[in-house]
Formats: structure tokens, C-alpha cells, sequence
């Protein structure tokens, strides 16, 4: 992945928590990792960066954010599928 990209993710808030290194390279580790995953995966589905970055932060809150992500998940589902 270009890093042009992960620099354009970082800054829409889709990457949030991403540590760097003395050099100010990142350091992903594994829940950022799963975090990119499901950043790539609703791209694949054009789901808007908005609502990706809101899911994004979502997940980061916790638990408490399920019902929400389930909603979105749902909605976001039914327009692929009209699409």
C-alpha cells in the first residue's frame, strides 16, 4: 500500500492510535492492523470515508458503540445490495 495512502487514511481519521518510531515511521500493531483491514474492506463496498471514519470511531469506543455499528452495518448492507 502506498504510504501516500495510509498518510490520506491517518488524516481522515481512519487510522487513529498509530504510534511512531524515533525515524516517524508507524507502528502498527495487531488491533491497527485489524483496524486498516476493515478500513480496506468498507472501501471495497464505497462506503464514503465519513462513514467509514465514524465507524472507525465507533469500534475505538468500545462496546457501548455496538448497537450503532450494527445499524450502520445494516444500512450500509441494504444500499450495496440496491447498488
Amino acid at each position: 500500500m502506498p504510504e501516500s495512502t495510509l498518510r490520506y487514511y491517518e488524516k481522515q481519521g481512519l487510522l487513529p492510535l498509530i504510534e511512531r518510531d524515533a525515524a516517524g515511521r508507524r507502528l502498527f500493531s495487531e488491533m491497527q492492523m485489524a483496524l486498516l483491514e476493515t478500513v480496506l474492506r468498507l472501501k471495497q463496498t464505497h462506503m464514503p470515508i465519513h462513514d467509514i471514519s465514524q465507524y472507525i470511531a465507533w469500534v475505538i469506543e468500545g462496546e457501548r458503540t455496538t448497537e450503532r455499528r450494527q445499524d450502520m452495518m445494516t444500512r450500509h448492507k441494504q444500499a450495496v445490495q440496491k447498488a
